[in-house]
């Protein structure tokens, strides 16, 4: 009996052997394999938020320097329109000197036709003393006619120039007004831009938070796996330096009354040590880091708009998400939430505006 035990004994250990082989080969390469795809996936993710955060930083400052282009050309489309108002008082003021002098030099030639003789040619021809007297009565008439012209020419002349000034005035004020729209339109894509980067950011994360969740898993797997395989191990370790260590066994089994290998009572396994994940660092105070937030967004002030017109308040939230009730309270509600449910806490929220100048 003790030699058929023996062979029994034998036939068992080269069957542990081999199931301790085959666990040692098959669980940990799978493990491996599983966890360098994680690791991969995580390198991927991590690559592609920095490249988004890198396009926001880029999109902002773009938007910023498109709209202070727009703020410049404000200021250029109101000196335009004073110099059209001044021009148009300017050409006011010009008519109404042409027109006076009109009147003047008119009631002038009347007075001269009526009170004076010598308006007509023959009668001052007939009154003068010479002929010498009659050109230079008539010579002064036309000198006096003639100035009269130059003054209503002049006149003329620098109300077609004012007019001229004010045609191109008008055509620039246009030429302002649609470039300021232009920009106004391209700032707005910019926003549509950073709005869309963050979705795509805030979609990252959500990924990698999911990925690194399964790597911890992945590894705290591995990790009892391999302990798990040690202990059968050492077991089959022993067992071969022992053979007739499982015949004893057995045989003292038997007597006491004990089940042989084989039988429905499982076989002690050490339990294996799981190595802990590493612990979270938060901040306590949930107060300082929500005020440390404000202060970098709108310097603590809940009336501040952003430079796009599209952020709003203390938290610089967006105009959509406070719906029209732009009132403190409703802004802490909004923003307590807005948290609460993308970083899960201030602190969250503090740590991510740390590494990306925005939350």
């Amino acid at each position: 009996m003790k030699g058929v035990d023996s062979v029994k004994a034998k036939k068992k250990l080269a069957m542990l052997t081999t199931l301790l082989a085959i666990n040692l080969a098959m669980p940990t390469f799978a493990h491996a394999e599983s966890l360098n795809t994680l690791n991969s996936q995580e390198n991927e993710l991590s690559t592609q938020a920095s490249e988004i955060t890198t396009q926001i930083e880029s999109a902002l400052a773009e938007a910023d320097k498109t709209f202070a282009e727009v703020e410049g050309l404000k200021v250029k489309v109101a000196e335009n329109e004073e110099k059209i108002v001044t021009t148009q008082q300017e050409i006011a003021v010009t008519q109404d000197t042409i027109e006076k002098r009109k009147v003047v030099v008119g009631e002038r030639m009347q007075d001269m036709q009526v009170n004076s003789s010598s308006v007509h040619g023959w009668q001052a021809l007939l009154e003068a003393e010479s002929f010498t007297d009659f050109f230079s009565r008539m010579y002064a008439i036309t000198v006096l006619q003639n100035a009269e012209k130059e003054k209503i020419d002049d006149l003329n002349t620098a109300k077609e120039t004012l007019e001229s000034l004010q045609t191109e005035l008008s055509e620039t004020q246009t030429t302002l007004a649609s470039n300021q729209v232009d920009l106004e339109v391209r700032a707005q894509a910019y926003i549509a831009q950073v709005d869309d980067l963050k979705s795509q950011f805030a979609n990252n994360q959500d990924l990698l938070a999911t990925v690194l969740a399964n790597k911890r898993s992945e590894e705290d797997r591995l990790a009892a796996e391999q302990a798990k395989q040690a202990a059968l191990a050492q077991e089959a370790e022993a067992a071969q330096a022992n053979p007739a260590a499982p015949e004893a066994e057995n045989n003292a089994g038997n007597e006491a009354g004990t089940p042989e290998m084989g039988s429905s009572e499982p076989e002690s396994v050490p339990t294996p040590e799981v190595v802990p994940s590493p612990p979270v660092v938060v901040e306590a105070d949930e107060y300082a880091c929500k005020e440390w937030v404000a202060m970098r967004e709108s310097g603590g002030r809940y009336d501040v708009y952003s430079v796009s017109g599209q952020h709003y308040g203390r938290y610089q939230l967006m105009l959509a998400y406070l719906d029209g009730d732009l009132s403190p309270e409703n802004q802490e509600r909004v923003a307590d939430a807005y948290v609460a449910g993308r970083y899960g806490s201030w602190a969250a929220a503090k740590q991510f505006h740390l590494a990306n100048n925005w939350y």
